[in-house]
């Protein structure tokens, strides 16, 4: 298994009340791959700043920490997070507490996965309404552009029939929509992949591009650096929002998928690690 990249990861190591913890304080979020092996070893490798490049490259930025401590789990949570609450994404304070966090999503208390054809979500709609009519409720939508999850990636317009009509239905009973789109992969089936996205598709130290199956499909790890990438997927956001009626937008795999050295040339970013993913996102 591996770790997200995205953002640091701290370990605890236990036996009984006794642990170790290893602690990244990756302040700016550098690329950083984290594996764990079968036997409970771990190891942790952070490609350096322009990688590969000869009188470029540079250290990583970051110290890590490495202590025992008594306790369980939630001990080493709180040692971690005695940090953590000191770095830039947590600086805005408590969610409740901030001005800029939509208050209508923080005050959601259920959320209801549905996936598939707009009249079977209206009706799951119409049922939560008539156990809990006064519920706060938010719709967390897979599949609306395709019977089949994690296909035809990122092509999820024109929309299916009945899909802004199934929004639309979903806010007038007070329902919060969201509905899911992916924020890192595109189909390699697709003609527009051929085309248009192998470009912009993040590229190992031999140049071979770093891919994803899914369900039987092939995928390209796309590049966020690439103004082709981000240009998708706000496009998509966009029409989610403004054509169909989304009151919200989900991305998958951004927060949970580790990013990915990239060392295409072309791409407008250093080579391999760095702070550039975290930022491109």
């Amino acid at each position: 298994a591996y770790s997200a990249g995205v953002l640091p990861t701290a370990l605890a190591y236990m036996i009984g009340d006794s642990g170790l913890l290893y602690a990244p304080h990756n302040s700016k979020a550098e690329v950083t791959k984290v594996t764990y092996s079968g036997r409970q070893n771990v190891s942790c490798c952070t490609p350096v700043v322009n990688a590969g490049r000869p009188a470029s490259a540079a250290d990583p930025g970051f110290p890590v920490s490495i202590g025992v401590f008594k306790g369980n789990w939630v001990a080493a949570a709180k040692l971690y997070r005695t940090w953590a609450t000191n770095q830039v994404w947590c600086a805005k304070g408590r969610k409740f507490e901030r001005k800029d966090y939509p208050e209508g999503f923080a005050e959601i208390p259920f959320w209801y996965r549905v996936s598939g054809r707009s009249q079977s979500v209206s009706n799951c709609i119409g049922q939560l309404r008539a156990n809990w009519p006064e519920m706060k409720v938010g719709i967390h939508w897979y599949c609306w552009h395709n019977s089949d999850f994690d296909v035809a990636y990122p092509e999820y317009f024109p929309a299916k029939h009945g899909v802004k009509e199934t929004m639309a239905y979903g806010r007038s009973r007070g329902c919060l929509m969201m509905p899911y789109i992916n924020g890192r992969i595109w189909d390699k089936e697709l003609i527009s992949f051929r085309h248009l996205a192998h470009r912009s598709v993040c590229r190992r130290e031999s140049g071979m591009m770093y891919e994803e199956r899914y369900h039987g499909r092939v995928n390209g790890v796309m590049c966020p650096a690439t103004p082709l990438w981000s240009d998708v997927v706000v496009d998509i956001a966009s029409r989610l929002v403004s054509e169909l009626g989304s009151g919200a937008v989900y991305f998958d795999q951004v927060g949970e998928s580790r990013a990915e050295p990239c060392f295409s040339e072309s791409h407008p970013h250093p080579a391999g690690g760095g702070t550039w993913w975290r930022e491109s996102y």
